[in-house]
């Protein structure tokens, strides 16, 4: 058992190289939001989040970054709703001094939480009273990946990435923009 565990620790420390922790903004679903009646639609916003990364030795000089990202929670559009969103992304990266491109896919998610409250709407005329759900909901989005991170003073490095969200369905499709300063923790 012991000699299990010595190994293990053994072939991790060899492949394992480090993780960062850090925060930044994702502008979700660009141009596929309206905004207002007028047919505007959403653009570059500021909705903050965490992430963690972990960096690794892969194959043909690639590194295997896993990334796990959290939203905080907010208050959507319609304000008796609250989104937050977190999303898994497994990354490959290739150094070249001071930028790293990245590619690869993940998972995002997004939770929407009602209280159950009845809202009052237009509905072409007379306000009418609809009764909102209760509880929370959770939708899953596979996504594409292009990032660039760029090396700054005392171990910060900022982070780019392109997501495409539902890359498969030409009518669902989304892109994401997250932008972070990140801190690498070594080893």
């Amino acid at each position: 058992m012991i000699l299990v565990l010595v190994v293990t620790i053994n072939a991790h420390s060899v492949f394992f190289k480090s993780w960062s922790i850090g925060g930044g903004t994702v502008s979700e679903q660009i141009g596929q939001v309206q905004e207002d009646l007028d047919g505007e639609t959403n653009g570059l916003e500021f909705n903050p989040f965490a992430r963690i990364t972990t960096i690794s030795d892969s194959f043909f000089g690639h590194d295997l970054i896993s990334e796990f990202g959290i939203t905080t929670p907010r208050s959507s559009r319609d304000s008796d709703v609250t989104t937050m969103n977190y999303w898994l992304n497994f990354l490959f990266s290739k150094d070249y001094g001071f930028i790293r491109p990245q590619y690869g896919a993940g998972m995002y998610f997004t939770r929407l939480s009602m209280d159950g409250t009845p809202q009052d709407l237009s509905n072409g005329g007379d306000p009418q009273t609809f009764q909102t759900p209760n509880g929370s909901a959770i939708a899953g989005n596979i996504t594409l990946i292009l990032g660039l991170d760029i090396d700054l003073p005392q171990e910060l490095y900022f982070n780019l990435q392109a997501m495409v969200l539902n890359p498969e369905d030409s009518v669902e499709r989304a892109f994401n923009i997250l932008a972070s300063i990140n801190y690498d923790l070594g080893m």
